[in-house]
């Protein structure tokens, strides 16, 4: 059974750091081909492995699962593009300050490379919302996505074991 994915409410309530497990179909012309399958401890890495290192074809036939419930790609997609939580304040490379625990909108835009027989996408930018210095404001910060996984990997580590992203 396939999970319909509702961006509002899933996104936030989805736990990334919960094990996971991603199943695609290796090819559609023949129905009998075994699946590809493949164990994460984080469902975080799952989603960032089928939206940054599988091709759009395997994509499109995989889901995802998590605690017994199934993600198709549409929603692997939008729970790669959903909001981002920190547990403990953090540090990010391009951000001249320290920012607030919480949940961070993320977009990654992509375009397609033309001329080739299939279609592979590049990332084009990555971006975060982070509260800008004035009150209510809002900042759009352009960021590298390594710098942000970096970050999710101190926000999951003990708070006196973490070290500093950027070399001052």
């Amino acid at each position: 059974m396939t999970i319909a994915f509702d961006y509002d409410s899933q996104a936030e309530l989805f736990d990334y750091d919960t094990p996971a497990e991603l199943y695609s179909n290796k090819g559609r012309r023949l129905r009998r081909q075994p699946l590809e399958y493949r164990q994460f401890a984080r469902a975080a890495d799952a989603i960032r492995f089928a939206i940054e290192e599988m091709s759009p074809q395997l994509l499109q036939s995989a889901y995802l699962e998590v605690d017994e419930e199934r993600f198709d790609s549409q929603a692997i997609r939008r729970l790669y593009e959903s909001t981002d939580y920190f547990a403990r304040p953090f540090r990010l490379c391009g951000v001249d300050r320290v920012l607030a625990a919480g949940s961070y909108e993320v977009h990654t835009e992509e375009e397609l490379i033309e001329g080739l027989s299939f279609p592979v996408y590049r990332r084009v930018s990555t971006v975060i919302f982070v509260p800008g210095e004035i009150a209510s404001s809002l900042e759009m910060v352009a960021i590298d996505p390594l710098d942000l996984a970096a970050a999710q990997d101190r926000d999951a580590v003990p708070q006196d074991t973490q070290e500093q992203p950027c070399p001052s």
